[in-house]
């Protein structure tokens, strides 16, 4: 019976375009990986090629961990899709046995997901047979070198990552815990990762490195270029046990699951007793309340405040939003026993080393939080099946969005409050009293702040426009390796980077200088587009029972009022002068040059100096100089004199 439901659930994915557009994406970003510079996900370097048997084993492990949200997509509805389709009450009272149902599902989602990260096998494979690849930077085409690491390393990091999800799903019944499942899987990386600082800690974070990162990083650490571009990652030593203990632990997540499923309609529940309802039922009459019609600006405002106050409460009180932030938070508590180290010695906690610590560990849980919860917020509704009644109710149509996305900032203000407490924390700990809280507040809720309004303003658009909730994540994780993929192409330019506005390191000299005005106007500029894209987003946002493109268009239209049309194209004019001005400061007042510039010039600097590499030169034998600094007007006057003296 096992057989026969696996057949089904292959049927059913091979019918499913995401299934096709998972191995589009793994075999896209796996070609030109190894065949362009556009993307770069730590292949070779110097006289190691790009497609040597290390460098391979390398990429693989990075792109199956960094894309395993593709997984956690495939194997954590193998059952819960009975529970979200609501067909559990007729499975389960066919004659199957829980075995036969839970290993069908199980063997047909995972054969799906080694069918989509195949795409990394045969991405590689193609990319380097290519016909625009750069043979010098090549080795010839070794199959088992592209084979090897599929197997002993992709391959078992499914199996681990698949069983989780798969069970989490199963016993959870929820995708929201599928996906906490998956950032805790990050979390234990960034620990092991952490435990690399110390070298005598490194065989213990390749021991526990569930991606095996750092376990294909410590087995090669010492090899030679030769070595590298000839021999695969010996599967013996500590690379052996971590994949001997991760597979274990997916075994033993087998079992755990199988014996844990409730093989029924209503699970049972060990810490949730059953409530009596003592109310008195006899009293039939009541009193209806009297209703008073009152619109206008400030009842919608008031809707706004009190929606907001709602989903802020609820993504507060999720077990999702908790398991993130205590996470983050330990990764930054855990990197702060390494902050200041140079070489073994360790500088003063100063605030802004505790700024960038807080910025670096925890960027990336900013990042799940906006893109999971913007999906999360948009669909709410729908998801609970209580959407039709939400859309009947005498309100605006950009309440609903306004004030799930002023949810979301009120979280991030949390967040931020509480992070600025951790580092205060931790300076303390370390003896160090000298809080800047300006620099606090003025890093945080000024460059972080508004790197987060923009990119949930973005992910709010995205979820509204695909309406499908699992492609708009998609969609976001594909944009932010979009933004890498144009900056390796060579368009770095802060008008075409998404969000690009950076204040710069703080000083102790001159504080953030002449930074503020430049990320003034690129936090002006993207903060516009990403509100004129809010706008849009308002207009075909889905509401009632009909979400197909054509309706939604016609309802949008509808829609156009004219102060949502005065917003929207205030902000867009906006944000096209803002465009302008930078444009004209960076490119006509001052001379623009990206990273191929700066490179070129190096390079003719050395090709036209290298004729005097050995020729003699006079010698500085004393220098005396008067130097006054302005830091405020970026200025600064220079007396003194050299004396040089040649030498025979």
């Amino acid at each position: 019976m096992w057989f026969k439901i696996m057949k089904f659930e292959l049927a059913y994915r091979k019918k499913r375009p995401a299934t096709y557009i998972y191995f589009g994406i793994l075999f896209l970003v796996a070609m030109l990986a190894v065949s362009t510079d556009i993307v770069t996900i730590g292949g070779g370097t110097g006289q190691v090629k790009e497609n040597a048997p290390a460098t391979l084993a390398f990429m693989m492990v990075i792109t199956s961990a960094v894309l395993m949200m593709i997984t956690s997509a495939i194997m954590g509805v193998g059952v819960l899709r009975d529970f979200e389709h609501q067909t559990e009450s007729m499975v389960f009272t066919t004659p199957i046995s829980k075995f036969d149902y839970l290993f069908g599902r199980f063997l047909g989602s995972f054969i799906v997901t080694l069918f989509a990260f195949s795409g990394l096998l045969f991405g590689f494979i193609v990319g380097e047979i290519a016909p625009w690849r750069d043979a010098d930077k090549l080795l010839p085409l070794n199959l088992w070198a592209d084979i090897h690491p599929f197997l002993f390393f992709v391959v078992p990091n499914l199996f681990f990552s698949g069983v989780l999800f798969f069970v989490t799903g199963a016993l959870a019944r929820k995708m929201v815990v599928v996906y906490v499942q998956w950032i805790i899987l990050f979390v234990v990386y960034m620990v092991s990762n952490t435990l690399t600082a110390e070298v005598s800690d490194q065989s213990l974070a390749a021991l526990l490195d569930p991606f095996a990162i750092n376990t294909v990083d410590f087995a090669r650490q010492y090899w030679t270029v030769a070595e590298q571009n000839s021999m695969v990652i010996p599967i013996e030593g500590v690379v052996l046990w971590n994949r001997i203990l991760w597979v274990g632990i997916g075994l033993v997540g087998l079992v755990i699951g199988y014996f844990s499923f409730s093989f029924n309609v209503v699970k049972n529940s060990f810490f949730k007793k059953k409530v009596q309802d003592n109310r008195d039922t006899s009293k039939t009459s009541m009193d209806v309340p009297k209703v008073r019609f009152k619109f206008g600006l400030g009842t919608y405002l008031l809707q706004v405040w009190t929606q907001s106050l709602f989903y802020f409460k609820y993504m507060l009180k999720g077990i999702p939003f908790i398991t993130i932030t205590v996470m983050g938070f330990f990764i930054v508590i855990l990197n702060s026993f390494y902050i200041g180290e140079v070489f073994g010695t360790f500088t003063y906690p100063t605030t802004y080393l505790l700024v960038e610590l807080i910025t670096g560990a925890f960027t990336l849980f900013f990042v799940i939080i906006l893109v999971f919860y913007s999906g999360e917020l948009v669909w709410r509704e729908r998801d609970v099946k209580i959407s039709l009644i939400q859309d009947a109710l005498p309100m605006p149509d950009f309440v609903n969005l306004v004030s799930k996305f002023l949810s979301l900032i009120m979280v991030y203000v949390v967040m931020l409050l509480g992070l600025i407490g951790c580092g205060v924390i931790i300076q303390a700990f370390k003896g160090y009293f000298n809080f800047e809280f300006n620099v606090y507040f003025g890093t945080l809720f000024t460059d972080t702040m508004s790197l987060l309004i923009v990119f949930t303003l973005l992910a709010f658009f995205i979820q509204v426009l695909v309406n499908n909730k699992f492609l708009g994540h998609a969609l976001m994780i594909i944009f932010f390796i979009t933004m890498e993929v144009l900056e390796n192409l060579g368009l770095e330019h802060g008008l075409f980077q998404f969000g690009r506005a950076n204040l710069g390191r703080f000083s102790q000299m001159n504080g953030f200088g002449h930074f503020v005005t430049n990320f003034s106007w690129f936090d002006l500029y993207w903060i516009m587009l990403s509100v004129f894209l809010f706008a849009v987003a308002v207009m075909f946002a889905a509401r009632g029972s009909e979400a197909a493109m054509k309706w939604r268009w016609k309802v949008g239209v509808l829609r156009l009022t004219k102060p949502l049309l005065t917003f929207g194209i205030s902000a867009f004019l906006v944000f096209c002068m803002s465009g302008c001005y930078i444009y004209y400061n960076t490119n006509v007042v001052n001379t623009y040059t990206n990273s191929d510039d700066v490179n070129a010039f190096f390079a003719n600097y050395e090709k036209e100096l290298k004729q005097y590499e050995f020729t003699k030169q006079p010698k500085v034998t004393d220098i005396n100089l008067k130097v006054e600094l302005y830091p405020e007007t970026r200025d600064y006057s220079v007396e003194g004199y050299y004396i040089l003296k040649n030498f025979e």
